[in-house]
């Protein structure tokens, strides 16, 4: 995809958000390696299976966008809000990030425990974990909350 399609589509994208006619991104399997999108509006985005290798997503927003299978390996997602984006199957591999990128993530139940970590993020805590809780009471006591 060249830059100006690139351009094209994030201007119809930004038109749809705003409410002024527009169309919603549609970068499905797009090779985006390397791909400058500092603060890009991605909001609802529908990059299934893009490549996004290498690309700089410095604050750029994904909420509720779809990254199924989409490769991120070694992308730039320092400050990207990913509320709610779906990534099932994506590649976070090497992703750089910063705590704001995990405070946004940090909600997003669409992540799998391999991708919290790629992320730096700690899984989150299982209902079953005995070792928190002293006794059988205490567990029960703990679940039923």
């Amino acid at each position: 995809m060249t830059r100006e399609e690139l351009d094209r589509v994030l201007e119809l994208h930004r038109k749809l958000l705003a409410g002024e006619g527009g169309q919603r991104a549609d970068l499905r399997g797009a090779n985006l390696s390397g791909a400058h999108l500092y603060r890009a509006n991605l909001r609802y985005a529908n990059l299934y299976e893009a490549n996004l290798r290498g690309a700089d997503l410095h604050g750029a927003d994904l909420t509720g966008a779809g990254l199924y299978e989409a490769n991120l390996s070694g992308a730039n997602l320092a400050s990207v809000n990913l509320t709610d984006a779906f990534l099932y199957g994506a590649n976070l591999g090497g992703v750089r990030t910063n705590w704001l990128t995990r405070m946004t993530a940090r909600g997003n139940r669409n992540l799998t425990d391999k991708q919290r970590r790629q992320l730096g993020m700690r899984p989150p805590p299982r209902a079953g974990n005995a070792r928190r809780c002293r006794n059988a009471t205490d567990l029960a006591r703990r679940l039923s909350r």
